[in-house]
């Protein structure tokens, strides 16, 4: 994952095509893993996520939260890791 996360953060056409400064790209971008229930079986997927430095995502996630904020935003990132594997298609 650590090289996998330090080739996508160094893929400069992808830093370009985003529009995100060098100095922000840790904060900016991220790479996890999420797998689908495909039946009698499970396929592994990875999803790369990029915040606008300027957003108001990027803002909530590189700030001191309140409890509440903090239990709403990883309620959000778990309803969108869910719909993400559930429009996994499959082999």
């Amino acid at each position: 994952m650590k090289r996998l996360m330090g080739a996508t953060r160094a893929c400069s056409p992808l830093r370009d095509a985003m529009g995100i400064p060098d100095e922000q790209i840790e904060e900016a971008v991220d790479v996890f893993r999420l797998d689908a229930d495909c039946g009698q079986d499970r396929e592994d997927f990875f999803v790369l996520i990029a915040l606008d430095p300027e957003g108001e995502a990027f803002d909530l996630l590189h700030r001191d939260r309140t409890d509440q904020e903090d239990r709403d935003f990883n309620r959000w990132m778990y309803r969108r890791a869910d719909d993400l594997s559930a429009m996994w298609p499959c082999q």
